[in-house]
């Protein structure tokens, strides 16, 4: 917690906590519930106590809400979440009325039988029974096949992929479903060694792809001097620098007391001998060298942040391979999923699809 402190840092828990406190407080509580005319929660059955306590404390005064779930997906228990939240709801917010979602717009009759069946095991719960809008013909019956191990399954399933083949289904019209993007390593090996073209959808995020996480890691230090973590992932982004050098050159820019130096903490009359010494030090460190036009940059610690932001923008005009305009548009977008990244806590693994497809490549980034 000390080190979040030193560094100006906050992670989701912390900002949870404070959330709390700020909800529960009998003024400021009721000022955050004002601000807001109707709560509505997705995947309710994934909150946990604090998170409920957050709501509980905004919704005081103002009954408005509408929280939505399915007791049967709950999955963030290792996170302290519990679908009992969900199932006793009407414990925690007065005159709630519940409906129940039963129409199922996806699957079939054979598929929502198989459903309902592992659903009717369960010892509590909401009594939903799923049935099709439309029935779907010629459905057939699924199958429980037993794997060896996940090496036997990838086989199993390119054997499929290939006898429904041979049987006249083209390869666009097979898909493998998954739970998690990387489930799919050892069925992408198998079928790219029986030669079976492939196009897998989904996989990073948006917010984790590489050249994203740069920009905004140049606007968190352009906001925050002190992030240690924003250092060191732009600094890698100079010619030559790796984790080693990144790693010298920030504790060269260290003060006294171990701390990055903040623009507004300068010492001597306008900040000159400040930036003396962290351009000293950094030159001794034998981690940069600047140029002339570059040591005049070092006079401002602003400027110099200003140049990292610079850099984050032609990295991702580089990997993107896009015109430099193109870099700008993704800049302003990144910036908006800025407060994005601070809300959300790891993220739920979507469900993805590994499609069969005629084509054998899919642009990816490595990095």
């Amino acid at each position: 917690m000390a080190r979040k402190r030193s560094l100006g840092l906050l992670d989701f828990d912390d900002l949870l906590l404070y959330w709390r406190v700020a909800a529960q407080d009998d003024a400021l509580g009721e000022e955050l519930g004002a601000a807001y005319d109707h709560i509505l929660v997705d995947e309710f059955q994934d909150v946990n106590l604090l998170q409920l306590d957050v709501l509980v404390g905004l919704r005081r005064i103002d009954p408005r809400l509408t929280i939505v779930g399915d007791d049967a997906q709950a999955i963030y228990g290792f996170r302290g979440a519990t679908a009992r939240f969900l199932l006793d709801a009407e414990d925690y917010f007065n005159d709630l009325t519940t409906i129940t979602l039963d129409v199922n717009y996806r699957s079939s009759g054979v598929i929502l039988g198989v459903a309902n069946a592992i659903a009717a095991d369960a010892p509590e719960g909401f009594s939903s029974v799923l049935r099709e809008v439309v029935p779907i013909t010629g459905a057939s019956q699924p199958l429980l096949v037993h794997c060896a191990d996940e090496r036997d399954q990838s086989e199993s399933v390119a054997n499929r992929v290939l006898e429904f083949y041979e049987q006249g289904t083209p390869l666009q019209k097979q898909a493998v479903l998954f739970r998690a993007a990387h489930h799919s390593g050892d069925l992408e090996i198998e079928l790219a060694r029986r030669r079976i073209p492939f196009v897998k959808y989904g996989g990073l995020r948006y917010l984790e792809a590489a050249h994203v996480k740069d920009l905004l890691a140049a606007f968190r230090l352009a906001d925050n001097p002190r992030d240690e973590v924003a250092w060191f992932r732009l600094l890698q982004l100079m010619p030559g620098v790796g984790p080693a050098k990144a790693r010298r050159a920030i504790n060269a820019l260290r003060d006294v007391d171990g701390n990055l130096p903040c623009p507004t903490a300068r010492s001597g009359d306008d900040g000159r001998s400040s930036t003396k010494s962290c351009r000293a030090k950094s030159e001794k460190c034998g981690v940069i060298s600047p140029t002339p036009c570059a040591r005049r940059s070092w006079s401002r610690w602003r400027c110099m942040r200003s140049g990292f932001v610079e850099l984050s923008c032609r990295s991702l005009h580089l990997r993107m391979r896009t015109p430099w305009y193109g870099s700008k548009i993704s800049a302003r977008s990144c910036w908006r999923a800025r407060d994005v990244t601070t809300k959300r806590c790891g993220g739920r693994a979507g469900a993805g699809a590994a499609g069969v497809h005629r084509e054998s490549r899919w642009p990816s980034d490595d990095r």
